[in-house]
């Protein structure tokens, strides 16, 4: 990226849970009755799709150093922090004049030293996501199935705390991340830039 490309303009939307085949009306998740994803069927109808192409990486934080770094790194550092010796991508597109930024409501990326905000001018946080100290209350709380189904009981409390209190669309985090995307689109899009704009969701259901 050089400094004679100063028209571009980068949006990469991460949404690590995302099933392919909700795309298109192609899930039937009960006899007769499809996913109706309109807006994101418009989105890759669109795009470029990628048809075969394979992650090398699933989790949360060994997925964001392959997207950062392009690197298969999953097999090398597992679930550890984006090291200074790294070369970063939205610190190479800082360097190259680029306005960088990312909106997430993923607290694994960011805290406990993992330093993959590294390299962006700004970096705004929804809180309330899984484990995210966010609330405190309320206290007492009904667990939604058996605690032997769950992947960790107390970060499912914590997420119910979290998010107890939202009633419209509009106070999920999803739609908060999207409002806030759209609002630095609004103020900065004269500007070249780099937006990721983090979409994660929770994982609260253990593996089978």
């Amino acid at each position: 990226f050089g400094m004679s490309n100063k028209k571009t303009k980068l949006i990469v939307s991460v949404s690590d849970t995302f099933r392919y085949g909700l795309l298109n009306d192609g899930f039937m998740f009960k006899r007769g009755v499809y996913a109706h994803l309109r807006n994101p069927s418009r989105l890759a109808k669109g795009s470029v799709s990628f048809n075969r192409e394979y992650l090398a990486s699933f989790p949360t934080v060994p997925n964001g150093h392959d997207l950062f770094t392009g690197k298969h790194t999953y097999v090398c550092l597992d679930w550890a922090p984006h090291t200074k010796d790294e070369v970063a991508l939205p610190e190479m597109l800082k360097k190259a004049g680029y306005l960088t930024a990312m909106v997430t409501n993923t607290p694994h990326i960011i805290q406990n030293s993992n330093k993959f905000d590294r390299g962006f001018d700004s970096c705004l946080r929804i809180r309330g996501q899984e484990n995210d100290g966010y609330r405190t209350d309320p206290r007492q709380l009904t667990l939604p199935c058996k605690p032997e189904k769950l992947r960790s009981m107390e970060t499912t409390l914590q997420h119910m705390r979290n998010n107890y209190w939202r009633r419209l669309e509009e106070d999920w985090i999803s739609a908060k991340i999207a409002r806030a995307a759209i609002d630095w689109l609004q103020m900065n899009y004269s500007s070249p830039f780099f937006l990721c704009v983090d979409l994660s969701l929770s994982r609260l259901l253990r593996s089978t």
